[in-house]
């Protein structure tokens, strides 16, 4: 009998993709699902799409909407009405492959002294065209050596963050262990990553297993944050510091002495 996952879906005014990515969940070959959905105050017609949707689902979904409130509020309660053993997060404007879920937990199990895995993935553009077949490698310039190193995992991190959203697969029981999201950050992921691979909990999987969407809506496009993330990644590093032996701690150093990029 398959372990439960939940599918933690924070929708956003995403109405363009929502349905591409809840069917990607639904087309899943990992049978054992509940989705979690939660809409932070969309101003488009997100609610609507998604409630018809459900109504024409025979999927197990737990779903509400209120008042914008953010990302990490939404994932902490995200994390609250999720009842499976393993957590998966998937932003509301991409999508996961077919065995996703699947290969993902067979490879975690597979490993059992971590409790997160986290892999590539491909990157598609605002129509569903793939643009680029690895997020980490060919998108980004992140180094694969280091993520398949158990130690040197934790310096590529550190230095060099570039990991695309939809790509994490935990224990739920994790949070026990390292905490809930940090309701204070905007750049939440980087944080929890830090706190999983501080503790040796995470392993990285070698296979693009979701697509990352880009369009001018992402965050990460969006200017007027730049200074508050950069603040932001500040306030992660002095978090994180002693969480890590000194060798580490020296490439923190690095990264505020260059202003964190």
């Amino acid at each position: 009998m398959q372990d439960l996952v939940s599918v933690l879906v924070p929708s956003y005014n995403h109405s363009k993709y929502i349905i591409e990515t809840l069917e990607s969940i639904k087309k899943s070959s990992y049978k054992s699902i509940e989705i979690c959905i939660i809409d932070d105050g969309s101003s488009d017609d997100s609610i609507l799409i998604i409630q018809k949707w459900i109504d024409n689902s025979l999927m197990n979904i737990k779903f509400k909407h209120r008042k914008n409130r953010g990302l990490t509020k939404t994932l902490n309660e995200l994390l609250e009405m999720a009842s499976g053993r393993y957590i998966v997060l998937l932003g509301s404007d991409d999508v996961l492959t077919e065995d996703s879920i699947l290969q993902r937990v067979v490879f975690l199990k597979s490993n059992p002294h971590k409790k997160a895995v986290f892999t590539d993935a491909y990157i598609i553009n605002s129509i569903g065209e793939k643009i680029f077949n690895s997020a980490l490698f060919e998108y980004k310039n992140t180094n694969k050596n280091k993520l398949l190193d158990s130690e040197l995992i934790k310096e590529e991190l550190i230095l060099n963050w570039n990991v695309p959203g939809p790509v994490l697969l935990f224990e739920k029981s994790v949070i026990e262990m390292i905490g809930n999201y940090n309701e204070n950050l905007i750049v939440e992921d980087w944080d929890f990553y830090l706190r999983l691979v501080s503790n040796d909990l995470l392993i990285y999987q070698d296979k693009a297993l979701s697509g990352y969407r880009l369009h001018n809506s992402n965050t990460i496009n969006n200017s007027e944050l730049h200074f508050k993330i950069k603040i932001d990644r500040l306030k992660t590093v002095f978090l994180n510091f002693f969480k890590f032996d000194f060798k580490y701690k020296i490439l923190f150093l690095k990264l505020i002495f260059s202003k964190i990029r």
